[in-house]
């Protein structure tokens, strides 16, 4: 096989290069070493097919393969090429090589075994046990009572949230009463807010239900909150035309809605 293959590689790949041939027996495997030197005719019309595809090497070594062999290739040095193969003289005990037959079979095996796998179940499907009239009642018992209390949860919570800024005393305490005295009609709105803070949001919530209507020259307007007793709470609206106070309105909060001017 090898030593027919080489010499052959060398006579149609190589045209009037010296070959030669070595065949070495060791205790446990063999090698064929064939050696060629480097061509010394120009091949005649050289194409492809005279350079050669290497296919044929190919074959070579996975029949090399088959039989637990190594099997190596290359250049030498002065321009030849060298063929070395080593067979073992006994048969191998251990797994199969992994040559392009062997992989093509266990692609072969994989598409059967995912083809099965894939294929209808035959087995009889489950069965469920039905529910009986008094589990259904009790089901539908606890889910009502889950969802009610999740309201109830709900409700409270809001009430709580919606109450607890406007009559807990430590929030109360703790809301500066602006100066309302040093804020005059006139004043820019860079000044007003100096005094007075930033837009307060949840004194322009709670003026909605008593406020009345802005000045209709008005763009916009400020709100702040303060308390002058324990039950009752003032919102201040100050508003502006071209970044100028107009008008300062009071609201009464707890005792009574009611409006005061500026």
């Amino acid at each position: 096989m090898t030593p027919t293959a080489g010499p052959s590689n060398v006579h149609r790949h190589a045209p009037g290069a010296a070959a030669s041939v070595v065949v070495e027996r060791g205790p446990d495997n063999v090698r064929v070493n064939i050696l060629n030197t480097r061509s010394t005719q120009a091949a005649p019309g050289e194409t492809s097919r005279s350079a050669g595809t290497r296919l044929g090497l190919v074959g070579v070594r996975e029949r090399v393969t088959l039989l637990a062999g190594g099997f190596s290739t290359g250049p030498t040095l002065d321009g030849g090429f060298r063929m070395t193969a080593e067979l073992p003289l006994r048969e191998p005990t251990g797994p199969g090589p992994d040559t392009r037959r062997a992989r093509q079979d266990k692609q072969v095996r994989k598409d059967e075994t995912a083809a099965e796998d894939s294929a209808p179940s035959t087995a009889a499907p489950r069965t469920t046990v039905p529910w009986t009239q008094f589990g259904l009642w009790e089901r539908q018992a606890t889910s009502a009572v889950l969802a009610v209390c999740l309201v109830g949860i709900a409700v409270l919570v809001a009430v709580i949230a919606a109450a607890l800024p406007w009559y807990s005393s430590e929030y109360r305490s703790n809301v500066d009463k602006p100066p309302t005295d040093a804020v005059a009609v006139g004043m820019t709105r860079e000044e007003v807010g100096r005094i007075i803070g930033p837009d307060d949001a949840l004194a322009r919530l709670a003026a909605r239900s008593v406020e009345s209507s802005p000045p209709p020259s008005a763009r916009g307007c400020l709100y702040a909150q303060e308390w002058p007793n324990q039950r009752q709470a003032r919102v201040l609206r100050y508003c502006f035309v071209q970044d100028r106070l107009i008008s300062v309105d009071r609201f009464e909060i707890g005792r009574g809605d009611g409006l005061e001017g500026p």
